[in-house]
């Protein structure tokens, strides 16, 4: 299976650093201080638009909450059936590079620079606890299906896993020298799969913390990965897109300039259904659609 570029969505005149999908309409917050959005099948823009104060740096959509991490450490909350903004905070002395919805919880967990943990109602838009994990800045959250557990991928090189009723740290990973942007587990749970400053993807036995395998994979810094039952994708600041067979590890596809590809670092992706989409620092979101051979 491969994939081709369905539409390239452009209107942001910033690099665009983070990207949520909302049903059918992806949004995108951008260096410009504008968080917009637009139908991937239609190409149409939403309209919900907007605008911060600084550069929005992560996104995630909690039910019908918005939830928008700002570079000045400020989160917005806001009501997108009604669309307007309905909570504003001040938590994060630095960045926040992350959010997360734990659905089964009714949680938002954010991240900023530091390394700070913070975790919050997103009914009664509180905050409910904060874990100072002193790791460094944390890009990219994610969970395991069930949502009981947690990565946290850090600037520091480490990869902490959590429990997600309590938020104690279950194992501590340690393989990215120069710092390590996002992990995923794989489809069957067994494995995490990591990448970092170093270009490399660290393929571990997390529950024996042990490093099963690493390959250089791209030539610069790796921001993202999505990993799925056929497929890993990873976004790189190389301009790259590649998409290896879940596997074996052995390459698929790459995709680059030129040809459909970004022509600036490729800053993350996002999973939907049919394919994926990416975000890049050229001002452009490109869908890609998988094609099956």
């Amino acid at each position: 299976m491969s994939f081709s570029l369905e539409k390239s969505l452009s209107g942001n005149s910033g690099p665009i650093y983070s990207a949520a999908l909302w049903e059918n309409t992806l949004f995108t917050a951008s260096g410009d201080r504008y968080v917009a959005g637009w139908d991937i099948v239609s190409g149409e823009q939403s309209k919900l638009v907007v605008k911060c104060d600084t550069a929005p740096y992560s996104l995630s959509f909690a039910n019908n909450h918005l939830w928008i991490g700002l570079a000045s450490g400020d989160i917005h909350v806001i009501d997108i059936v009604h669309n307007k903004e309905i909570k504003y905070f001040k938590q994060h002395s630095t960045g926040v590079f992350s959010i997360c919805f734990l659905k089964n919880k009714n949680l938002i967990l954010t991240t900023d620079a530091s390394g700070l943990l913070s975790v919050w109602d997103n009914q009664t838009l509180t905050l409910e606890a904060t874990f100072p994990l002193n790791c460094g800045k944390i890009r990219k959250i994610s969970l395991n299906a069930n949502e009981s557990l947690l990565i946290l991928p850090a600037q520091n090189g480490e990869i902490r896993v959590l429990e997600t009723n309590t938020f104690n740290e279950i194992i501590q990973l340690k393989g990215h020298s120069m710092g390590s942007n996002a992990a995923k587990f794989s489809h069957d749970e067994k494995s995490i799969l990591s990448v970092g400053k170093d270009g490399h993807l660290n393929v571990w036995d997390w529950q024996n913390e042990i490093l099963l395998n690493s390959i250089p994979i791209h030539l610069s810094s790796v921001y993202d990965i999505l990993v799925n039952q056929h497929q890993i994708i990873t976004a790189s600041r190389d301009k790259s897109i590649k998409i290896w067979n879940s596997k074996d590890l052995s390459f698929a596809q790459k995709i680059v300039k030129p040809g459909e590809g970004h022509t600036h670092s490729v800053n993350g992706l996002v999973e939907f259904t049919e394919g994926f989409a990416s975000y890049s620092d050229d001002k452009t979101c490109k869908v890609w659609k998988s094609t099956q051979h």
